[in-house]
């Protein structure tokens, strides 16, 4: 399977201490030079970014259609824009990308895309890992954004009440006082 991913997937995974996870799924993950230099940056932010740098799963490709690359810049940035032209002109059988605009710019160009929460709901499918929500949890504490809804749709966080209290006649009906539940 070729796959392709952007900087977010990459750099998020990195943060939390978790970047095999990727590789679990995929033993060989192509990135474009664009997003390669964005995960540079991390560096700025005085993270040791040796890992990405030594990961010999994780290769790095220039992408040759320069003019697919400055279209898709009129609307994505450039790391997204490299990833998606390099994912078309390899024939890639997927692409990693959290950003909703890329997505639907590389469904257009007919590449399949999955996101950061699809790469862990796939994890947690093959067992590799017992729980979603812990890895949900660990991200937003290094800032990562999660759309609520993306979420629930995924299952990954259900909306399905849950009692808090035992019912009693004398309270309000059984499952009234609820909270989210978090799909084991």
């Amino acid at each position: 399977m070729i796959v392709v991913s952007d900087t977010t997937p990459i750099s998020s995974l990195f943060r939390i201490g978790k970047l095999e996870y990727l590789k679990v799924l995929f033993p060989q993950v192509i990135i474009a030079a664009a997003v390669y230099e964005e995960l540079l940056r991390l560096e700025d932010f005085g993270e040791d970014i040796s890992e990405i740098k030594n990961a010999d799963w994780i290769l790095v490709k220039q992408p040759a259609d320069k003019e697919l690359v400055t279209s898709l810049t009129e609307v994505l940035d450039i790391g997204e824009s490299e990833a998606i032209a390099l994912a078309k002109e390899i024939g890639a059988d997927l692409i990693i990308v959290d950003e909703k605009r890329a997505r639907l710019k590389a469904k257009e160009l007919g590449i399949a895309t999955t996101g950061l929460l699809g790469v862990i709901s796939q994890l947690k499918q093959i067992r590799y890992i017992n729980a979603v929500k812990p890895v949900i949890d660990e991200l937003r504490l290094t800032g990562f954004w999660l759309n609520e809804r993306a979420v629930i749709s995924k299952n990954i966080i259900s909306r399905r009440r849950i009692a808090t209290t035992p019912p009693h006649p004398s309270t309000a009906p059984y499952g009234a006082r609820c909270r989210y539940r978090a799909i084991r």
